[in-house]
């Protein structure tokens, strides 16, 4: 498998701004990983469980209903699933209600950072979110507040299993990463990790479902035991983040450095980590069942 680098044109600058203005995924792990992360969660749940899920989200005001519906391009009365609901972070996070949950989709570090821990957040970071959240669903007094706390928590577990939502602010989490890739639609790194890999061979949701199902058994993770390994996931994504062949930077005396030319992506890059992120996602809907199965 080969990175190579290459220089930019004067047109590539332009063509990435315009796309990059117009990108509704290259700010968090694109709608289908959403998804995919929550039905699979879903489908591992007792079924009391479930029934949990579906009363909570059928309570849901019928303005966050069309809001769900719209940004997955539904009709408006479509019923909510836990997949969709998933997307609900998205999907408001313009909204002036919930504008202070913009930094929560992501964790960023200085760049001579080598492991995350407790110290690294205090608070607005996605590791914190998900303790906050998972709180937040054990304990809410009203549906709405668990409902928020349901939707928020499958979106986190999604988020935090992305490499690049656990990497280095300076370029954004790769969103400045500049690539040229074989799908020719994603123009930077984050873009492709957040959707792009999930297309070589354009699955579908269902097929998709079938694909990682098969793969369930195979991928082991931990039971949960109290407290919640959130920092554990995220050093995950960013160990992975930090990899040579994954062509975010390179390790430099104390700094992992981003190259600033363009990283060219070959159909063997896509191949190679459309299976990790494929692992990634199990992983994520393993960790998100434990924790409903535990606070629901």
């Amino acid at each position: 498998m080969k990175i190579k680098f290459i220089k930019t044109n004067h047109l590539y600058p332009i063509l990435f701004v315009c796309l990059s203005l117009f990108s509704g995924n290259s700010f968090a792990l694109g709608s289908l990983g959403h998804k995919l992360v929550c039905q699979l969660s879903y489908q591992h749940l007792a079924l009391e469980k479930q029934q949990t899920v579906d009363a909570l989200l059928e309570q849901l005001p019928q303005k966050h209903k069309v809001a769900i519906n719209r940004y997955n391009k539904l009709l408006k009365n479509e019923k909510i699933t836990f997949a969709t609901a998933c997307t609900w972070a998205d999907a408001i996070k313009k909204h002036d209600d919930y504008k202070q949950f913009k930094t929560w989709h992501y964790v960023n570090m200085p760049r001579n950072t080598n492991a995350i821990n407790s110290n690294t957040c205090e608070k607005d970071c996605l590791p914190q979110a998900i303790i906050y959240h998972t709180n937040k669903l054990n304990k809410a007094k009203n549906n709405w507040g668990k409902s928020q706390a349901l939707m928020f928590l499958g979106h986190w577990l999604g988020d935090i299993h992305q490499p690049l939502h656990v990497s280095f602010g300076s370029d954004l989490g790769g969103n400045r990463t500049k690539v040229s890739s074989p799908d020719g639609k994603c123009t930077n790194l984050h873009w492709v990790w957040d959707s792009c890999l999930l297309y070589p061979d354009k699955n579908n949701e269902q097929e998709w479902l079938r694909l990682l199902n098969k793969q369930w058994p195979q991928t082991s993770s931990p039971q949960l035991n109290g407290k919640l390994p959130v920092w554990q996931w995220a050093n995950e994504s960013f160990n992975l983040v930090r990899r040579p062949d994954l062509g975010y930077c390179i390790q430099k005396g104390t700094e992992c450095v981003i190259k600033k030319e363009e990283l060219e992506l070959t159909d063997e890059y896509y191949k190679k980590f459309s299976a990790i992120l494929q692992q990634r996602i199990i992983l994520a809907a393993k960790r998100l069942t434990q924790l409903l199965e535990q606070t629901l």
